[in-house]
């Protein structure tokens, strides 16, 4: 569901509420923005799930980016490459709706496995 719909917030309402709940109690989870003209037009929430030797990997659970082109796109994820690099990670993972992975193959992912999920 559209999270701004559910909980009737505009989207820089919600924002500030998931990053002060992330900053208070998930250090690893970070939330980047992309903004243009001084508006917040995209985010990403980042799992930092690096915890070697254990993990070398980075984990995007959320992608919204319906006002981004593909140039904006490549941006941001560019940015998360780099910090991803930087804490070690050698990839970085993302689950999307099978009908979505055509919109990030462009950018460098592809498919690697399927992730069921069971409805209750």
């Amino acid at each position: 569901d559209d999270v701004e719909a559910v909980l009737n917030l505009e989207r820089g309402e919600w924002l500030q509420w998931l990053i002060a709940q992330f900053q208070q109690e998930y250090r690893r989870v970070h939330i980047w923005v992309a903004e243009k003209e001084g508006a917040i037009v995209a985010y990403t929430v980042v799992l930092d799930s690096v915890a070697p030797p254990v993990s070398s990997s980075m984990a995007i659970f959320y992608m919204w980016s319906v006002l981004l082109n593909a140039e904006e796109k490549e941006s941001l994820l560019s940015h998360i490459r780099e910090w991803a690099r930087r804490k070690g990670a050698s990839t970085i993972t993302m689950t999307v709706k099978r009908e979505d992975i055509g919109k990030y193959s462009g950018h460098g992912f592809s498919e690697q496995a399927v992730i069921m999920g069971l409805k209750l």
